[in-house]
């Protein structure tokens, strides 16, 4: 549970791994991060907007959702929408199971009775089905169970939604939405107890670096964004000042296909800062700075545009570096270099521009001293 002292901001169900408890928290704490002071609807417009704003949220509804709110995108014509149609605003949010008549559903929102309420079923609440909510004593083992939410409920979805946002990426014909959290344990021994201002600046941190690498490699591969946290320096030195031994994150894939969002993907990333490699922290600066460099031209082949065949080898590299990162086997940081090696060389025979850029790679110290 999540509480402020002096104001109605809780919530009432304790963390899960499922999208819709991730969503909440997220809202919750970016609220108490914000608005902590008073939980006025001037203060939590005004933020909401700005987090959008700055995280570049680009989210656009789907199925009814458009139907029922007539809204196409999550911007502030829908934020006007959710703050009009608050009358009473009351962050106590409960999450629970609820069977009306015959019709079994999620209920999320306040515990505040008000004859003006309403409840909104939006799709992406939706994802979890996939995985399954069920009740044995309400008998919904094999049942498809609906997340329905009253204004209150929506507020504090949309609040982690914004501020989970990293990007949006297009393939073909389908929509990747991407989402960072903290993972539970993260969550429950260290988030909640602290300052949640301080949480969210190392995880706007990490979600930054993380949308570069996506941008960069034109697509997700989950061990290049997991190495782009890792060597973060920022992120590193930021835990270390707090004391902090180690994080945990969640990085969320979300497609949205026709008239549905499935969770495509749902991938831990955690740091342990008494990891050997983090005791150089020149190293780990200087690998950094070369993952930036094949990044760039391991992104030609991932988008299949690899025109002088040197994308394929900085692609290997960069797997070879994530080896080296997580095991400290020296073997793969060699590996990492002949791949290095061979991308200059295809590039500069056939006389490609950036080949020069390959031997910013080579680092100043020999390979030998690793």
């Amino acid at each position: 549970m999540v509480s402020s002292a002096g104001s109605s901001l809780e919530i009432r169900t304790p963390p899960d791994g499922t999208l819709l408890s991730s969503m909440l928290y997220e809202g919750l704490l970016r609220i108490k991060s914000v608005c902590a002071a008073g939980l006025a609807k001037e203060c939590l417009k005004e933020n909401l907007s700005n987090i959008i704003a700055r995280n570049k949220v680009s989210f656009q509804f789907t199925g009814n959702d458009i139907k029922y709110v007539k809204f196409k995108e999550l911007n502030n014509d829908f934020i006007d929408f959710l703050f009009n149609n608050i009358y009473v605003l009351d962050l106590r949010i409960q999450v629970e199971l609820v069977k009306e008549k015959s019709k079994v559903k999620v209920r999320v929102g306040s515990s505040t009775p008000s004859r003006a309420r309403r409840e909104y079923s939006f799709q992406i609440m939706k994802a979890d089905r996939y995985k399954g909510i069920s009740s044995i004593d309400l008998q919904t083992i094999d049942e498809e169970i609906t997340t329905y939410a009253d204004m209150n409920g929506l507020l504090v979805f949309f609040y982690g939604l914004a501020s989970s946002y990293i990007t949006t990426s297009i393939a073909k014909d389908a929509v990747n939405y991407y989402f960072l959290f903290f993972d539970v344990e993260t969550l429950l021994e260290d988030v909640l107890r602290g300052d949640p201002s301080m949480w969210f600046n190392i995880k706007d941190r990490a979600a930054s670096t993380i949308r570069d690498a996506i941008e960069a490699l034109g697509g997700f591969n989950d061990e290049v964004i997991t190495l782009v946290v890792l060597l973060d320096a920022y992120v590193l030195e930021a835990l270390k000042n707090q004391n902090v031994s180690n994080v945990g994150f969640r990085l969320v894939e979300v497609r949205r296909e026709g008239q549905t969002y499935k969770i495509y993907a749902d991938i831990p990333i955690s740091i342990y800062v008494n990891q050997k490699i983090y005791e150089d922290a020149r190293l780990v600066n200087e690998l950094s700075e070369v993952l930036k460099v094949l990044l760039r031209h391991a992104g030609r082949f991932v988008g299949g545009i690899d025109r002088y065949g040197d994308g394929y080898h900085a692609f290997k590299a960069i797997r070879y570096l994530y080896n080296y990162v997580v095991s400290g086997n020296p073997t793969h940081l060699a590996s990492m270099y002949r791949e290095v090696h061979e991308a200059h060389e295809i590039a500069r025979s056939k006389e490609a521009p950036h080949a020069g850029e390959y031997l910013r790679c080579f680092l100043k110290r020999r390979i030998g001293g690793y």
